[in-house]
């Protein structure tokens, strides 16, 4: 009894100075499928529109009319946050990374004030 409680003792100890980097399968390029605003399937055509997440922190994106959105992002939680530095001011926004597996992805965001989703798949 005495030794595990030693173990457990010294597991704790030991675990404050691991510093773990979480499995987030996140990187890689996403090509959209589809979008929802509310409650209904947007009629916006955002089969166009990429999303390429690179394990250097940075970030691409080209949306359905064809502008680019680049800049550094970190994760938190289950937020993608990015920062725009294309864009002058820099530009941050937050994404909820709902679901993610090796082949799909589902953002949740604003879009024009309604909660959205976004569903990707990866390229």
């Amino acid at each position: 009894m005495k030794n595990i409680l030693c173990f457990i003792v010294i597991l704790i100890i030991g675990c404050d100075q691991v510093k773990v980097e979480p499995v987030f399968p996140l990187h890689g390029t996403w090509a959209a499928l589809s979008m929802i605003v509310g409650d209904s399937v947007s009629n916006i055509n955002v089969t166009t529109s990429t999303l390429q997440i690179k394990e250097d922190s940075r970030y691409n994106f080209t949306n359905n009319l064809g502008q680019i959105e680049a800049g550094t992002y970190i994760v938190s939680d289950s937020l993608l946050i990015m920062t725009d530095t294309i864009s002058k001011p820099s530009k941050e926004k937050a994404v909820q990374v709902v679901r993610v597996n090796s082949d799909t992805l589902t953002i949740r965001m604003n879009f024009n004030g309604k909660e959205s989703f976004m569903y990707f798949k990866r390229k």
